[in-house]
């Protein structure tokens, strides 16, 4: 039991690491015009621009669109770089851009293409990381099951309300659970 606690443990940072990196890149993305964004309470469909650099000729950006939920990119297709300026249009903050070539960004940026990569979370978008890690660790939880390593059911103690293995006869507290076959106060038919 005190390894399935520790694995918990261990599953729960990892998941927080990866949350709170997903939302720290959420300060470099800026959001572009899309022809057909969609915004859900927690969800968005449209096109971000992460920062790459500066140049004399303005700031360059990779574009791509992305399928987000609850901030975590979940899905990302269609990366070009770009060059890109913040524009105020009517109250929204928004960017207009101008696609370029890899060729063209190496050169603005004075760099070699083979310098140029495509941003880590465009590759890797955080909310797939999330969600592989908490589907590897369902899996795990489904293997001890399967395995009988943890437990199928437990008992709650009425009184203090502890929860005790299905072997568990006594609480710390004192209360005795019903042993045998058949219905007793314990486990009702």
């Amino acid at each position: 039991m005190m390894a399935h606690s520790r694995l918990m443990v261990v599953m729960g940072s990892f998941l927080a690491a990866l949350a709170l990196t997903g939302l720290s890149q959420e300060n470099d993305r800026a959001a572009a015009p899309s022809h057909v964004p969609a915004t859900a309470a927690i969800g968005y469909y449209g096109d971000h621009i992460v920062h790459v650099g500066d140049s004399r000729e303005g700031t360059i950006g990779y574009k791509f669109s992305v399928v987000s939920l609850a901030c975590f990119h979940l899905w990302t297709w269609g990366g070009t770089y770009c060059v890109y300026e913040r524009v105020l249009d009517k109250t929204r903050l928004t960017e207009k851009y101008r696609p370029i070539s890899v060729a063209e960004a190496a050169r603005l940026l004075g760099k070699n293409e083979s310098e140029l990569q495509t941003p880590f979370w465009y590759r890797f978008p955080p909310g797939l990381l999330v969600l592989g890690a908490f589907g590897f660790f369902l899996g795990v939880c489904a293997v001890k099951r399967f395995r009988g390593l943890l437990p199928r059911d437990a008992l709650t103690c009425p009184q203090c309300g502890r929860r005790h293995a299905a072997g568990t006869q006594t609480c710390a507290c004192g209360h005795t659970f019903g042993v045998g076959p058949g219905p007793t106060a314990d486990r009702p038919e």
